[in-house]
């Protein structure tokens, strides 16, 4: 309705069409935009950790990329790595030599970690600990973390249950 009539019909006041004042305005007030990455770094969780064998171990989630491991020979210290909390699928880190790189680097689970949040993953890490005695640092396969994921989504409906009763 926005873009199909309102920003085609002249305004009351104005008598212009909102779409032509907007064209006119941007002549003299030019739009800012932020460039993509630099959204990113500034909307994503900032974490510090080493790059080993070429991949990043993000409490217990690992990300790779061909660029990693190439950087890997270069850099040994710590980088920078910035993760979205709402989708563990992939993490950028800084190049530690260009300050305007960031380096896209892809879950090895992409499917598994899709929309997995960081507070399911750490949440589901503990169940992993502890109801099958598995070091979550160490996911050895896609169902592991499936397993983790669904545990902890029964956990969540075993406790809105048991909050129902105690309402009533």
């Amino acid at each position: 309705w926005i873009e199909n009539i309102y920003q085609k019909r002249a305004h009351s006041d104005t008598k212009q069409r909102p779409e032509k004042m907007w064209e006119e305005a941007t002549k003299i007030f030019p739009v800012l935009t932020i460039p993509e990455l630099e959204i990113e770094k500034k909307c994503r969780t900032v974490f510090r950790y080493k790059i080993n064998k070429g991949q990043i171990n993000l409490k217990g989630l690992r990300y790779k990329s061909h660029t990693l491991a190439t950087l890997n020979t270069r850099f040994k210290e710590k980088v920078t790595v910035y993760v979205n909390q709402l989708d563990l699928s992939s993490i950028y880190v800084q190049d530690p030599f260009n300050e305007y790189n960031l380096i896209q680097a892809e879950s090895i689970y992409p499917a598994a970690t899709k929309d997995l949040t960081l507070a399911e993953w750490l949440e589901a890490k503990e169940i992993l600990r502890e109801k099958y005695k598995t070091n979550p640092e160490e996911i050895k396969n896609e169902g592991i973390l499936y397993l983790a994921r669904l545990n902890f989504l029964l956990k969540i409906q075993k406790l809105k249950r048991k909050n129902k009763r105690f309402r009533q």
